[in-house]
């Protein structure tokens, strides 16, 4: 519970700045869900600390410049057909995917 609602406070003031509704695909997740989407051995999803989410109007890319002056945890973007999508968590601070 506590990932969860660490990551809700921050995504709460995420949600603020863009001024559009955050449409999840993808919170908390357990195994097998977890290596059944593609996820880690170690993916901060397991705990609750990681969401995937796209905004209407936005790529995952221009929501994650958009977060990266002050996000402390991990961002990340997706290629293909998920590049709307882009991936925040409160895990140790690190970007991929751009």
């Amino acid at each position: 519970m506590n990932g969860i609602i660490a990551l809700a406070r921050q995504l709460q003031r995420a949600r603020n700045q863009i001024g559009k509704p955050f449409n999840i695909t993808s919170w908390y997740r357990p195994e097998p869900f977890n290596s059944d989407a593609g996820g880690v051995s170690n993916s901060q999803h397991l705990t609750g600390k990681a969401v995937d989410f796209w905004v209407e109007g936005y790529t995952g890319r221009q929501l994650a410049f958009e977060f990266l002056p002050w996000w402390e945890g991990g961002v990340g973007t997706y290629a293909g057909a998920r590049s709307d999508i882009v991936h925040l968590d409160v895990g140790p601070k690190r970007t991929w995917g751009f």
